[in-house]
């Protein structure tokens, strides 16, 4: 039996693929930016118990799900697709699959991610060889003979409607899928091993040399369609692995051919299931879960990556609450991790004040006590999230009083005693504005006011 559960779904078993016949096809063009093969190394924190601590509020919600759904879940997990002409196996199987398991599941939690963050919804799909609008606007250095499309996107689709058939949407994440007989993520541990640019010294079967060609050419390609895209997360499936992937900038410039990404990955085998185990599902769930934050989409140079496994702390209370600034989760828990979490002081500013944000939120949903009220003549009122509609006529202001627990630590008796205080801030903000608040560097807080609506 099918479980409700997210978490349950993204742990079923996958379907197998078999494919006979062609040859793996060519991975060239003209305009594929560059590979620096001294900047390719393994993901730092994409383990399963890693994204099941950052998403762990929403792994384990239940899903309403019918009889017929289930059914069709558990007969495609026991199919076997089996194709002879090149990739289509592959394609095959994703469509099915994406459509029964990953695209609820991610629907249902960018829902509740983007009101975390405080963004607009989206329409999320799961694309096959979209039309892409970052890559339409693209600067290449000539015009293309054969169009830079990936075999599969998580595109953002609210943004756009039918009409427009030029353009599918915008990207979140991008992937292709080749055959295991050409692409072999094992052999990027090979590149790393024997120090990337050296290789065709090292490797002296021309076979090996061709299989890692043909690896740093799928690199390339799907780097290009990450660049392009203008998101860092990407992914890579054959019959047998699944290989996940995050670019980051080495060098820039004028034209995509010229521009050199590093590349981060981590691979798994198509096998593995349960909840135990980091599965593709499981992998293609966090990507999509991660492109949400929009401060941690985009490619960026190599300093300004954070490592997925750094958590930061602060003692709040009387107890030590954790924070992940990628998926802004706020928890009890200590995460099960092979890295130390680092307190919230060292952190960037924009760090420490989602964190200020998302504590107030923690606290609201936890909790009967609102830290967000009114004390306007119409009574109290709750807000859900950090950015509200205020009804009401567009004259006027209303005062809202914010208020928030910070440390107050004393020195009794020659013994540090952990104390907080409740401080409280009163705002004026408009009538029948969007607005949210922002965190200044005094530590106030200030209506920051959408002029839009």
């Amino acid at each position: 039996m099918v479980s409700n559960t997210i978490t349950d779904l993204l742990g079923i078993t996958n379907p197998k693929v078999t494919l006979t016949g062609k040859k793996p096809s060519k991975t060239e063009h003209d305009d594929y930016v560059r590979i620096s093969l001294d900047h390719v190394r393994p993901i730092q924190g994409f383990t399963q118990a890693n994204i099941q601590a950052m998403y762990e509020d929403l792994l384990f919600k239940r899903l309403n799900q019918t009889r017929e759904d289930k059914q069709n879940i558990k007969f495609l997990s026991m199919r076997n697709y089996a194709d002879c002409d090149a990739e289509k196996g592959i394609d095959r199987m994703l469509l099915d699959w994406f459509s029964a398991v990953l695209r609820p599941c991610v629907a249902y939690s960018a829902t509740k991610l983007l009101e975390r963050f405080g963004l607009p919804q989206k329409t999320l799909e799961f694309k096959y060889e979209p039309k892409l609008y970052a890559i339409r606007e693209a600067r290449l250095s000539h015009e293309a003979v054969s169009p830079l499309r990936p075999d599969w996107a998580v595109v953002d689709m609210s943004q756009f409607n039918s009409a427009q058939t030029d353009v599918t949407g915008i990207a979140n994440v991008v992937g292709e899928d080749k055959r295991s007989q050409g692409f072999d993520p094992q052999l990027l541990g090979n590149l790393i091993s024997v120090g990337g640019t050296d290789y065709e010294n090292i490797f002296r079967s021309e076979r090996s040399k061709s299989r890692i060609k043909y690896v740093i050419a799928t690199l390339k390609q799907i780097g290009t369609y990450a660049w392009l895209g203008q998101t860092r997360y990407a992914f890579v499936i054959t019959e047998n692995t699944a290989t996940f992937l995050r670019f980051f900038l080495v060098q820039r410039a004028q034209y995509t051919k010229d521009i050199v990404l590093g590349a981060e990955y981590s691979w798994i085998d198509m096998t593995n299931s349960g909840t135990s185990e980091l599965t593709m599902n499981r992998g293609l769930y966090a990507l999509a879960m991660m492109a949400q934050n929009e401060q941690y989409r985009n490619i960026v140079e190599e300093q300004e990556l954070e490592d997925l496994n750094v958590w930061y702390y602060e003692y709040i209370e009387g107890e030590y609450l954790y924070f992940h600034p990628i998926s802004e989760i706020v928890t009890t828990g200590k995460p099960d991790i092979d890295r130390a979490p680092i307190p919230i002081a060292h952190a960037k500013m924009q760090i420490r004040m989602r964190f200020e944000v998302r504590h107030f939120h923690s606290i609201n949903e936890a909790t009967s006590e609102n830290p967000w009220v009114s004390d306007s003549s119409e009574g109290s009122r709750e807000i859900g999230s950090n950015r509200s509609e205020v009804s009401g006529s567009d004259s006027g202001a209303e005062y809202w009083t914010i208020s928030k627990v910070v440390p107050n630590d004393r020195v009794l008796n020659g013994r540090l005693r952990k104390r907080t205080r409740r401080v409280k801030q009163r705002i004026k903000v408009p009538r029948g504005k969007h607005w949210c608040l922002r965190l200044a560097d005094d530590g106030t807080w200030f209506p920051d006011i959408d002029e839009k609506h």
